[in-house]
């Protein structure tokens, strides 16, 4: 989705070009970056996970950059001020960006559908109650509380 050096990944050799191809699906946004072995996760939000992967996001979950904001714990206009300058995030935001990720990547392998993830994660539910997903993802203990749902959908177990 985002523009690579593809010169240089043409000059790499195999391992390389995995590490590159990791790299841009983190910016990307997909799903493969919670597949991620868990001390690579730490190396990439110590790092800084790029401000374009929030554009990614919000699109994907069919949310606004300021609802994102909200969930980040910052202002509309200093995620903007990120992504304008193509900064990464600090391994506090990265850290959080990661959770919202997988939050998203569960809901699209449980609804097997990215229209679907979306609209759940939009959606009043019941047994969070009676609020959308998207207004929980702004505490640790929201994010959980939203994936044990999503478990229970899995194995069909509904209140």
């Amino acid at each position: 989705m985002f523009p690579t050096d593809s010169g240089t990944a043409s000059k790499m050799g195999p391992k390389n070009k995995a590490r590159k191809k990791k790299r841009t699906s983190l910016i990307a946004m997909e799903c493969s970056f919670s597949e991620l072995s868990d001390t690579h996760m730490i190396r990439v939000v110590r790092s800084g996970i790029p401000s374009e992967s929030v554009v990614v996001m919000a699109e994907k979950m069919k949310v606004t950059q300021a609802e994102i904001a909200a969930w980040l714990h910052t202002t509309p206009r200093t995620l903007q001020r990120h992504i304008n300058e193509s900064t990464k995030f600090n391994s506090e935001m990265s850290d959080r960006i990661a959770q919202l990720n997988r939050v998203y990547c569960r809901c699209e392998e449980v609804f097997k559908d990215a229209e679907k993830a979306a609209t759940w994660l939009n959606a009043p539910n019941y047994a969070l109650g009676d609020v959308a997903p998207t207004s929980l993802l702004d505490t640790i203990t929201g994010i959980n509380m939203v994936l044990s749902e999503l478990g229970r959908i899995e194995h069909g177990v509904f209140i």
